[in-house]
C-alpha cells in the first residue's frame, strides 16, 4: 500500500479479528492519531456470551443509552 503524504486526506478502513491482547494498544496508539481528523466515525462490534455482564459494564460507563446489547 502506498504511503499518503502528510497533510493529504485519505480514507482508512480497518476490518478483521483482533486478539484481545491488542485492544488496549489500539486505544492508546491508534485512536489518539485520529483526533486531529475531520468527519471521524468508528464502529466497534463485540461478541460474547455474557450479555448481563456487558449491560452492567455499559451502565457503569454511562453508555446504556448509546449502545445496544442484543441477545441472539
Amino acid at each position: 500500500m502506498p504511503l499518503i503524504p502528510t497533510g493529504q486526506k485519505a480514507k482508512l478502513s480497518l476490518t478483521g479479528m483482533m486478539p484481545r491482547e491488542s485492544w488496549n494498544r489500539v486505544g492508546t496508539r491508534l485512536l489518539p492519531k485520529l483526533q486531529g481528523g475531520e468527519d471521524i466515525s468508528a464502529k466497534v462490534e463485540l461478541s460474547a456470551s455474557i450479555a448481563a455482564e456487558l449491560r452492567q459494564s455499559l451502565q457503569d460507563l454511562g453508555l446504556t443509552w448509546q449502545v445496544n446489547v442484543s441477545e441472539q
